[in-house]
């Protein structure tokens, strides 16, 4: 799906990037990874919204799609031909728990280069508070070790590449749709990157605030508004994630999966292959409302901002947070939102290096580059790699 998609500059030292939050955020600046594969650049559109390509011409331009895309059109249109076609009968078509008890469904984009790190975090941390049969990761294979607690659905759609992740994400939202279809307790479907720390209880709570039908009667998207391309401008950013109500899978997935597939892919044509704007387009082109989802966060923030929203939590609860690229990281923020850790946390060897604020730090200036507080929960780190916010000095003018 998304990865670090912004007009990447070079210093001596380091890369930074650019991004411009709807006009409803706070714009900030993002750090790059440079060996991340899926970094891509992204550059500010003259109206203001967020204007994507990667190098001298857009992604997917002038090109086909892959086979393997090719192919799961065939096995879509193949399966609605058959006699005794239904939903059910979809590849993957595990059944939810009718004792899951729970309004949302979680789908994680992912890829097998994923599974030993990113994929295990979450398994480490936040997939511990959702049923297991509310959490599905889409991947290359099925198998991820260590990941018990997240099931892994093979996709159909070509790996490590640009136009399979715009398909993974068409494939997430058909899965979507049929698990809604066959657990009518779940409302909403949640779909997010393997790089986030998601708080599982706050986003359902969340999202049984929001109306699931909307202004048209045809569904309700709730994202982070604002990423646009030449040709598509009305796009989501997806680093903060895409809830979709049962409505609005309804309305576009309809009777035909493999009907709303080729219109997925022929949209991501136009949108240059990036999923989250495509999804949107389509969320527009269908009449589905779109809303705001705030609370998430899908660009690092700095130390100010992160405290700042930690402060107005009683107005606006923190739903997830983007761009995670270390186990301390997630392992950070998992024990700040815990009601089992806090300030009483204590460390347990290199792969957790967080401490009770005692015991750690000595200084009222060490405390705040350091620890997090969060409705009196205090959480700190000796390790600035684990900080879940950047210390990086930004040049004058960025916004942050």
């Amino acid at each position: 799906m998304v990865g670090c998609r912004f007009f990447c500059i070079l210093s001596a030292c380091l890369s930074i990037c650019l991004a411009k939050r709807p006009a409803s955020r706070t714009g900030d600046v993002k750090s790059c990874d440079d060996g991340d594969e899926s970094a891509l650049l992204q550059v500010k559109s003259a109206n203001g919204g967020n204007f994507r390509w990667k190098g001298s011409s857009p992604p997917g331009a002038g090109q086909r799609w892959h086979p393997k895309i090719h192919a799961y059109i065939r096995y879509l249109e193949a399966l609605e031909a058959s006699d005794d076609f239904d939903l059910s009968s979809l590849e993957g078509a595990s059944l939810v728990s009718p004792d899951s008890n729970g309004t949302l469904l979680f789908l994680v984009l992912s890829d097998s280069n994923a599974y030993g790190t990113r994929l295990k975090w979450i398994s480490d941390s936040w997939a511990q508070d959702v049923h297991s049969s509310l959490l599905v990761a889409i991947g290359d294979y099925a198998d991820a070790s260590g990941t018990d607690n997240v099931r892994v659905e093979p996709t159909r759609c070509p790996a490590h590449s640009h136009d399979g992740a715009c398909c993974k994400e068409g494939e997430a939202v058909i899965n979507a749709h049929q698990l809604l279809q066959q657990q009518p307790s779940l409302n909403w479907a949640y779909i997010v990157d393997d790089d986030a720390y998601v708080r599982p209880s706050a986003m359902e709570a969340k999202l049984k605030g929001i109306d699931p039908i909307g202004d048209h009667g045809r569904g309700t998207m709730a994202a982070t508004l604002g990423c646009v391309t030449k040709n598509c401008q009305t796009g989501i950013c997806g680093g903060g994630g895409i809830a979709l109500s049962r409505e609005a899978l309804d309305s576009l997935i309809g009777d035909s999966p493999a009907a709303y597939f080729k219109q997925h892919m022929e949209t991501c044509d136009r949108c240059e292959m990036w999923g989250d704007v495509t999804l949107g387009t389509q969320a527009f082109e269908h009449s589905i409302s779109m809303v705001q989802l705030e609370g998430t966060n899908a660009w690092t923030m700095n130390k100010q901002l992160f405290d700042t929203q930690l402060q107005e939590a009683d107005t606006q609860e923190p739903l997830m947070y983007h761009y995670i690229k270390s186990e301390g990281q997630m392992r950070f923020l998992h024990h700040l939102f815990s009601n089992s850790s806090s300030s009483s946390a204590q460390s347990s060897g290199a792969t957790d290096d967080t401490k009770a604020a005692p015991k750690l730090l000595h200084t009222l200036e060490e405390f705040d580059s350091s620890c997090a507080n969060y409705r009196g929960h205090v959480h700190c780190t000796s390790d600035p790699l684990s900080l879940p916010w950047s210390g990086v000095e930004h040049p004058a003018g960025f916004p942050l």
